[in-house]
């Protein structure tokens, strides 16, 4: 566990420095701005138990698109789980102020081990279950800004989510799930630098 750390926070120092690196030779300059410009730590929802990402705001900062490494450790389950999701979130309302926002997204997630299938098994019957190395999940969320007076760091957002997955979400409208069961709440930190 906390080898993850400190590779999640080597990735951020890495390309935290690289950009001002880039910034003083005037040709990268425009390659530089493609550098995402939003680093994410988040606490469990449906990613992983930790994951990490990097994502661009778009929009003036309406929509927001990421990339994320998920990971849950053995001591959570019978195996370590490893996913790769896309996420992508939309703004619906602001604070009068603006820092505070209300946001709803969607995820598409895959899980890279060994815990899920492609293929189905041969040891199932043919047609009986489906894929489940993918999923899409549904979330909703409140972020908060702070600005902060870096070179570098243009502000942070601490943020909580509550979410389910598309399984989950179809078991509640088979009534085999409770909705309240089907729900769960997630809590991470971007950090946008300029």
């Amino acid at each position: 566990m906390i080898g993850f750390f400190k590779k999640a926070f080597l990735l951020v120092f890495i390309f935290a420095n690289s950009r001002s690196a880039f910034a003083a030779d005037s040709t990268l300059v425009r390659k530089y701005r493609l550098f995402p410009r939003v680093y994410t730590l988040q606490y469990a929802g449906n990613l992983g138990f930790l994951s990490g990402g990097l994502g661009y705001s778009l929009i003036k900062d309406k929509v927001r698109v990421g990339l994320f490494y998920g990971y849950v450790p053995k001591i959570f389950s019978t195996k370590a789980i490893h996913t790769i999701a896309l996420k992508g979130t939309l703004n619906l309302f602001k604070s009068r102020a603006g820092q505070d926002k209300l946001y709803i997204g969607t995820t598409f997630n895959m899980e890279t081990g060994n815990n899920s299938f492609l293929k189905l098994p041969d040891k199932y019957p043919k047609g009986y279950y489906q894929t489940n190395a993918f999923h899409f999940t549904i979330f909703t969320g409140v972020k908060s800004y702070f600005a902060v007076q870096d070179r570098k760091l243009k502000g942070v957002e601490p943020y909580i989510e509550c979410g389910t997955v598309d399984t989950y979400l179809y078991y509640c409208l088979t009534e085999k799930l409770s909705l309240l069961k089907i729900l769960s709440l997630s809590a991470g930190l971007n950090l946008k630098f300029k």
